[in-house]
């Protein structure tokens, strides 16, 4: 086999990058039965198997497309195993197969290719099915969702016959309906490949995050909307702007929105930001002194920022971004309002905004789907808020997804929403090609609040002034940071 049929027929696997570790030469040695050293063996080889698999499947058929070989179909699982004469007659009709191949000169071979002799010989071959593209496999779901929909409760006569033939009955309907539907949902990642395959075309619309397993939720009336967990922890809040000021929103969206434009058509991303495509101004923790410092911008954002910070709009947002912490997580507000307190009295930086209680506030370019992981380092960093601006269209894209929750949020240009960021995973999802979008985030810096509880000094200070029971205090603190963090989460009964 050739170098060149491997590069082809072997891609490589998403866990095994390719590099000066893992490079053509793994795969040569793969071909030629040599072992191979991969990061991941037993994933990789499970895949090489399988491409191995496919590359003979296509070479047979291929084969028989050139008239070298017939392909071999075992169908003796259709005959009877008690009729005696089966054995007799499927050699005979392979024998005059084999006769009336030679009587025309074929070079087809009657001889099987898989090693034994099937018991029934097919000589048409269908061809290698046909490899879709993930819009095609979307198409092909919907189809499939709506050849099942009748196994979806819609009417009180279904109800009330899914309660007659009781609980087992409607499991069964359910379990069907997903295995055709989501078969990704006992499948975590699975369904996290799902969602990546449908917003590379832009097409995550609303109910293809239904059909993937996701309870989608939209804002009613302009009404905060306050989303709970089992124990009725308020979790996430999802709203939009000022009640009764609706003009006033939708052009404070369209002034924030050209703003933003301005800055990413005259600005410079490749050095600046903590993620790929944005920028961030306000409070982090500096290195290497290890305290806190304003971010400095680029020169080529320098004016388009200090413009934003300084505009009506953005001090009218962030206030509202305030309100809803305040109303829906009165004790993790007053918590980071008063380290944030702390901060701008020891004159040490600046947060994002004038009274505002966050430390950092950030813009992200969201072309393709961010995905942000948990960290438990930043498990105490309380809630964040977002605020997506921009030209898209909510219900083909830019959707909130929780992939742990099983929970999708509609938002649309200038709707809200706040959630525990440090301890959830969340994404957006991709929105058109000729579509853009633009989320602002507030949030609390993990560092910032890290340097505080160290009494105020750096790392260095602190490791070279501390005792061994400060050691003690301050590790066990660690640990009781994201605990802390989550009995500071308010009850929706606290709210009423």
């Amino acid at each position: 086999m050739d170098q060149d049929y491997l590069d082809i027929w072997f891609p490589y696997h998403p866990t095994h990058r390719r590099g000066r570790s893992a490079s053509t030469y793994s795969f040569a040695r793969a071909g030629l039965g040599k072992p191979i050293r991969s990061k991941h063996p037993y994933s990789f080889a499970y895949e090489l198997q399988h491409r191995h698999n496919l590359v003979k499947r296509r070479e047979d058929w291929e084969a028989a497309y050139r008239g070298e070989a017939l392909p071999q179909v075992n169908l003796a699982a259709d005959d009877s195993s008690d009729d005696s004469s089966d054995d007799s007659s499927d050699s005979a009709s392979e024998s005059s197969v084999a006769d009336s191949l030679a009587a025309t000169g074929s070079s087809r071979a009657a001889s099987p290719i898989l090693g034994q002799s099937p018991t029934r010989v097919h000589s048409a071959s269908p061809g290698p099915p046909p490899v879709l593209s993930p819009l095609a496999r979307h198409r092909q779901a919907r189809e499939e969702l709506a050849a099942v929909r009748n196994l979806r409760v819609h009417s009180a006569r279904e109800k009330l016959e899914l309660m007659r033939l009781g609980p087992r009955a409607a499991a069964s309907a359910r379990a069907r309906r997903d295995e055709i539907v989501s078969p990704s949902r006992r499948s975590r990642r699975q369904r996290y490949g799902h969602i990546d395959d449908l917003s590379e075309w832009g097409v995550t619309d609303i109910q293809a995050l239904i059909m993937a397993g996701f309870d989608v939720h939209r804002l009613k009336n302009n009404i905060p909307r306050p989303l709970v967990d089992r124990r009725q922890v308020v979790m996430t809040v999802l709203a939009g702007g000022p009640k009764g000021k609706e003009a006033m929103w939708k052009a404070l969206v369209l002034k924030m929105t050209s703003y933003i434009r301005r800055l990413r058509r005259n600005g410079n991303f490749t050095a600046c930001g903590s993620q790929p495509s944005s920028v961030e101004w306000g409070m982090t923790f500096g290195y290497p002194h290890g305290c806190p410092v304003d971010i400095e911008a680029h020169p080529q954002n320098e004016l388009e920022i200090h413009q934003i910070r300084k505009s009506a709009e953005f001090k009218m947002l962030s206030g509202y971004h305030n309100y809803l912490c305040r109303e829906y997580a009165p004790h993790s507000y007053a918590y980071i309002s008063s380290r944030v307190d702390e901060l701008v009295h020891r004159n040490v930086a600046s947060p994002p905004c004038v009274d505002s209680k966050f430390t950092t506030a950030q813009i992200v370019y969201s072309d393709a789907p961010k995905m942000t992981r948990i960290n438990r380092d930043i498990a105490f960093d309380t809630f964040e808020i977002v605020t997506p601006f921009g030209d898209f269209n909510p219900d083909t894209g830019g959707q909130l997804v929780f992939p742990e929750d099983d929970v999708a949020l509609r938002l649309a240009a200038g709707e809200s929403a706040m959630f525990p960021a440090g301890t959830k995973e969340y994404t957006f999802a991709a929105v058109g090609r000729n579509e853009d979008h633009f989320v602002l985030r507030q949030y609390c810096s993990a560092g910032v609040l890290r340097w505080l509880d160290k009494g105020g000094r750096t790392d260095e200070e602190f490791d070279l002034f501390a005792t061994t029971s400060d050691e003690h205090c301050w590790e066990q603190m660690r640990r009781q940071r994201g605990l802390g963090s989550v009995r500071l989460f308010s009850k929706l009964s606290e709210l009423v």
